[in-house]
C-alpha cells in the first residue's frame, strides 16, 4: 500500500507555517531539532511518495528540500511532504518525457542527471537521481549542490570521462552514501527505483548510545556531552575505541565508546574483560556461555571475523561547504549556466 500523506497535489495545497524543510535545515539554531535518526525518517517517507507517484506514472523533475514542506502535529511528530508540481509531467507514451526547448526555461541543473542536462529527457530514473542529491542536502544540512560551479562545468564533472559525484558527508554513515551513490548511477537502467529505496532505507538508521557519564572535549575533533544525551553513532572504530557520532546539537566529533549504553537500556558497547583459562569450560557448563557472548558488544576484542566485519563497517568524512539557490537554464543545454533565483 502506498501513503498519499506526504503528497501535496492540487491547486490549493495545505498551509505549511513551518515553511520547507530546506529553510529550517539551514539554520544552525534548529539543527538538533533535525537529528540524523529522523533525517532517515523523513527520507523514508519521501520514498514512499514518490514510489506512489511512479506508481501513478507521474514524474516530479523538481525533487529538492526546497520542495518540501516541514509538517508537525499534535503530538510534536515531525513529517514532511512533497509540493511543487509545477514541473511535474505524467507519462503517457513511453517512459521519458522530454522538455521542449524554450528561451530561459528554468530547471533544477545541480539536481539533473547527465540525460537530462544533455537531452532534456526526463523518466523515474532521472527522479531516483534527484532523491540522491535531496538526501545530500539534508545531511549537509541545507548545503548548495556543486555551489560554486555553472551548469556546464556540473555537466562535465559528472559525465564520462570524469564521473565525479558530490562528497561525502558528515552526518552521513557509509550506509547512506553509498546508496547515494548508487541513486546517481551514470546508466538511467542501474539506478534502484523508489520501492527498492523504501525498502532499503530503513535498514540504515544509525546506531545511538546513551552517555553514561559527562565529557568536555580536549580537543576540536572531541564530542562534548552530558550525562543521558543520546549520541548518534556514525563511524565505529575496532582498535582505539574511539567512535564517531552526532551530539545531540548536531556537533559531530569522536568520543569513547566505554562512556555509553545502549540507547534503549541494557548493557552498551563496553569492552569485554579477559577471562581466566578454564573459565570459558566452566561456563559451558552451567549454560551461561551465550549469556556472556551477548554482552560482549564492543568488537574490538572478539573473532577476527567481527573485527573484519565491524572495520568494513567504518564511514568516511568530508566538509560540506555552500548554500541553498535555484537554478534557471539557458537555451543551449550544451552552455548551461546557474543564475541564482529567489527560491
Amino acid at each position: 500500500m502506498y501513503s498519499k500523506y506526504y503528497i501535496l497535489l492540487g491547486s490549493v495545497t495545505e498551509f505549511a507555517p513551518l515553511r520547507s524543510l530546506a529553510e529550517n535545515i539551514k539554520q544552525e539554531a534548529l539543527k538538533a531539532s533535525f537529528p540524523v535518526t529522523l533525517l532517515v525518517e523523513f527520507s523514508v517517507q519521501i520514498t514512499d511518495a514518490m514510489r506512489y507517484l511512479h506508481s501513478s506514472n507521474i514524474i516530479h523533475r523538481d525533487l529538492a528540500t526546497r520542495n518540501i514542506l516541514l509538517f508537525i502535529n499534535e503530538v510534536g511528530t515531525k513529517t514532511v511532504k512533497i509540493s511543487d508540481f509545477g514541473l511535474s509531467r505524467r507519462l503517457l507514451l513511453g517512459e521519458n518525457y522530454r522538455s521542449e526547448m524554450k528561451p530561459h526555461l528554468k530547471l533544477p541543473l545541480a539536481w539533473m542527471p547527465v540525460e537530462a542536462l544533455t537531452k532534456l529527457t526526463f523518466t523515474k530514473a532521472s527522479d531516483v537521481y534527484s532523491f540522491g542529491v535531496t538526501m545530500w542536502e539534508m545531511f549537509s544540512y541545507g548545503c548548495q549542490p556543486w555551489a560554486t560551479r555553472s551548469g556546464e562545468e556540473i555537466l562535465k564533472a559528472i559525465d564520462k570521462p570524469n564521473f565525479q559525484r558530490l562528497e561525502d558527508q558528515r552526518h552521513a554513515r557509509n550506509q547512506f552514501y553509498d546508496m547515494m551513490l548508487k541513486v546517481w548511477s551514470h546508466q538511467p537502467e542501474d539506478r534502484p527505483t523508489f520501492a527498492e529505496l523504501h525498502s532499503d532505507l530503513p535498514m540504515t538508521k544509525p546506531l545511538q548510545v546513551r552517555a553514561v557519564s559527562s565529557h568536555v572535549a580536549s580537543s576540536p575533533d572531541e564530542l562534548t556531552f552530558r550525562t543521558d544525551d543520546i549520541i548518534t553513532v556514525i563511524e565505529k572504530s575496532d582498535k582505539s575505541g574511539m567512535w564517531t557520532g552526532v551530539s545531540p546539537l548536531g556537533k559531530v566529533g569522536k568520543f569513547e565508546c566505554t562512556k555509553t549504553s545502549a540507547a534503549g537500556g541494557g548493557p552498551g558497547p563496553t569492552s569485554p574483560t579477559r577471562e581466566k583459562k578454564g573459565s570459558k569450560a566452566k561456563r559451558a557448563k552451567s549454560g551461561k556461555s551465550k549469556e556472556v557472548k551477548k554482552r560482549c558488544t564492543f568488537p574490538g576484542k572478539l573473532t577476527k571475523h567481527k573485527r573484519k566485519r565491524a572495520k568494513d563497517a567504518c564511514g568516511r568524512m568530508w566538509p560540506a561547504v555552500g548554500f541553498n539557490q535555484e537554478m534557471n537554464i539557458s537555451v543551449n543545454p550544451l552552455s548551461l549556466s546557474l543564475n541564482p533565483t529567489a527560491g
